[in-house]
């Protein structure tokens, strides 16, 4: 009951968030630019949500690095900041109801009742230049991985579809 619970989705242009109470109650919203530029404002529009009493605690969904300028930025104006994991995010859509699509709304709540539900086990966010470094060097990897399956899996359907034995040719070649 200490905290006022923001989730934020975050993304190249826009962030979402969302702010709940400790009970879960949807408190209000807020879509701003992923610009410095726009953190202070938000931040001080963010205080017409802040349940009294209470101090904010923001949990960002950053999948691909687009939050670290808002996290450095909340860091260094003394909020606590968590990284709420994509899939767990995911996990809590599929909690809330079956019907329920993907949007940034959704994914922001969901993050703000992560931080709720999984408070002790969430990781702080740090300014750690070596873990932002090494976060987008795994996001580039996997990226990498991908594309090569896809490419294998393209190059063998065309494969297939012209030379419909190519695979037994290099079998007799080795």
């Amino acid at each position: 009951m200490q905290y006022t619970y923001i989730g934020v989705d975050s993304h190249k242009d826009t962030h979402t968030a969302v702010f709940l109470d400790c009970f879960f109650e949807k408190l209000g919203e807020i879509v701003f630019d992923n610009t410095a530029a726009a953190f202070p404002n938000f931040l001080s529009s963010a205080e017409t949500f802040k349940q009294d009493g209470t101090i904010f605690l923001f949990g960002l969904e950053d999948v691909s690095s687009y939050g670290r300028a808002l996290a450095r930025f909340l860091l260094n104006n003394c909020q606590p900041v968590k990284h709420v994991n994509s899939y767990l995010v995911s996990q809590e859509r599929k909690n809330i109801s079956i019907a329920i699509e993907k949007n940034d709304s959704i994914d922001a709540e969901c993050a703000a009742r992560l931080l709720i539900s999984k408070f002790g086990s969430l990781p702080n966010a740090t300014d750690d230049e070596q873990y932002w470094l090494l976060r987008s060097l795994v996001v580039q990897r996997d990226f990498i991985i991908k594309s090569n399956v896809r490419l294998k899996t393209y190059l063998h359907n065309l494969l297939t579809q012209d030379f419909p034995g190519y695979h037994k040719f290099f079998e007799l070649c080795n």
